[in-house]
């Protein structure tokens, strides 16, 4: 048979190896659907797989939306947008000061702040637009923000070191309320909100819980040292200070449950799963609590200070001062692998898909790394869920709506967010897989008629 440019068909010789076939559906585009499927767990648990390099430290926490991760430097105060599977560059953003802290990404909109360097008059929050990094507006303040902000019911909530806390409208950045008090000291906690009520801990010692639509007290709790940021789990919101103790609170009488006394100060933000709190201390361990009764489930020694903790459906992700980032059983606290990075001075990691996202600190300059799980898991913890120092789509997705304890479980397990994006997820997988698998046969039968039919 000749066909319109005068060849003839039947006497084409095609070489037909298992090489060839290979190669001829990577040129096709068959093949590179399941190089993106099975490339995250296939590579290597522990292996990196980009890093993206600033010419600062990278102390933000990042936070993952859309494909993109958001984090910011203190290169001379830029908030970087990058992409996630290439960590190819998509924006920046001069803040005009140190940006340590970590973004929170709701509808399109980034919200992070900045200062503590030399640039007094750059202590400013901004919202950004996700897509190019436009300033759509700013909030001036007279302390810089360490506090990651977070969203709930159209407000941003952020605490500064002014000793404020602010609760300012997400359209316009104007003031709502504002709860201050001229003897409080540094507000570098970064707030929780559970229905309507915001948790938050100021450094002299005090954690609060203030009603989100007014700020007016609900309860007070007095911690013996400067504590760090708190999570919720069940009814118990976990915190610890820097006199290494933890606390389990109630979180509706602000009574204390529970304490536990660690070896060193507690820096780290608690997360939590399925009725057990993770949290590590300057005393180099990660601890695995009952969140019911502050039991020790198991502990872990990673040789240097433990910063904040991730957890996943299987392992705690987690990072050491001295740039160990490891995974371990959460039922046991196995290791299960390690990886080593430059120094991590207070970025926590969050995975998503397979890939751990983490910021560092060098001579002079810092990354974000992105590390490889050899896993398709993601963050179910309750501090990515509830969005402090960083999260990803499931709180972006549940902040967009009016805040609810439906919409924002408190107790750190998969949500019904996390289990229908993983049973839509799967379903995309399978229906790639599929559609590969069809396409694969069809260019398999159309290799062998034209064999057939040359030797006819």
């Amino acid at each position: 048979m000749t066909d319109a440019s005068g060849y003839d068909q039947h006497n084409i010789d095609y070489p037909v190896s298992r090489r060839g076939l290979l190669k001829f559906l990577a040129v096709t585009g068959v093949v590179s659907g399941v190089g993106a499927q099975s490339g995250t767990a296939q590579q290597e648990a522990g292996e990196q797989r980009w890093e993206f390099t600033t010419e600062g430290w990278v102390n933000s926490s990042p936070t993952i939306v859309d494909e993109t991760v958001f984090f910011g430097s203190r290169d001379g105060s830029t908030v970087y947008a990058v992409d996630t599977a290439s960590g190819s560059e998509q924006w920046q953003f001069p803040a005009g000061d140190f940006v340590t802290a970590s973004a929170n990404v709701v509808d399109g909109t980034v919200y992070i702040g900045c200062g503590g360097g030399d640039a007094e008059e750059a202590n400013n929050l901004y919202a950004l637009d996700a897509a190019d990094g436009t300033e759509q507006w700013r909030f001036e303040a007279d302390g810089y923000f360490l506090s990651a902000p977070t969203v709930a019911d159209n407000r941003v909530l952020v605490g500064n070191s002014n000793g404020s806390i602010y609760c300012v409208d997400t359209e316009d950045g104007s003031i709502i309320w504002e709860v201050t008090d001229q003897y409080s000291r540094d507000v570098n906690s970064s707030p929780v909100v559970l229905g309507e009520t915001v948790y938050i801990a100021k450094s002299e010692g005090t954690v609060y819980a203030l009603e989100a639509k007014s700020g007016s007290e609900q309860w007070s709790f007095e911690t013996g040292g400067n504590p760090a940021s708190p999570t919720v789990i069940d009814d118990t919101l976990v915190i610890g200070d820097s006199e290494g103790i933890v606390y389990g609170i109630n979180v509706t009488e602000g009574t204390e449950q529970w304490q536990f006394e660690t070896g060193e100060s507690v820096r780290s933000t608690p997360t939590g799963a399925d009725g057990t709190v993770y949290i590590g201390s300057n005393d180099n361990y990660l601890y695995a609590l009952d969140v019911a009764t502050g039991d020790t489930h198991w502990e872990v020694n990673l040789g240097a200070s433990v910063n904040s903790p991730t957890v996943t459906n299987d392992h705690v992700i987690v990072s050491a001062e001295d740039g160990t980032v490891a995974a371990v059983g959460i039922s046991n606290g196995t290791e299960r692998w390690q990886a080593t990075v430059e120094r991590i001075e207070n970025s926590s990691p969050t995975v998503v898909d397979g890939t751990v996202f983490i910021g560092t600190r060098g001579v002079g300059s810092g990354t974000l790394q992105a590390i490889a799980t050899g896993t398709t898991e993601s963050s179910v913890g309750s501090r990515v869920q509830l969005g402090t120092l960083g999260h990803h789509h499931t709180w972006a997705q549940t902040a967009s709506q009016t805040t609810s304890e439906e919409e924002a479980p408190p107790d750190g397990s998969n949500s019904s967010d996390v289990e229908s994006n993983t049973a839509s997820q799967l379903n995309e997988q399978i229906l790639t897989t599929l559609g590969v698998v069809v396409a694969a046969l069809a260019s398999i039968a159309y290799v062998v008629t034209r064999r057939l039919g040359k030797s006819k």
